[in-house]
């Protein structure tokens, strides 16, 4: 199942790439805008949204492993651990701290 939500492919070759949950600095607070999954994962599309990962929706990075992967991530009052290739899928918009 491929996910309803803007991709990286749909933005115009002008616009800057699109920024990632990964690239949060820890505590830092975002929205997500949507999703770019590989091909070859196309699950965690849905596996995002049903943890709620979905656009409008507010996420924060907790905390990093030590390695940098996993990442502790809180989205709408909740707590995941992520791999760091999942979050890459996760397009935010960074907020005012």
């Amino acid at each position: 199942m491929s996910s309803v939500f803007p991709s990286a492919a749909a933005v115009p070759a002008s616009c800057p790439p699109p920024v990632t949950l990964d690239q949060l600095a820890s505590g830092q607070r975002a929205r997500v805008r949507g999703l770019s999954v590989p091909p070859q994962q196309a699950e965690w599309a849905r596996q995002l949204e049903d943890l709620g990962f979905v656009p409008g929706a507010e996420v924060q990075l907790l905390r990093r492993s030590v390695w940098g992967d996993p990442l502790v991530v809180g989205v709408e009052g909740s707590r995941f651990a992520l791999r760091r290739a999942e979050a890459q899928c996760v397009q935010i918009e960074a907020l005012p701290a």
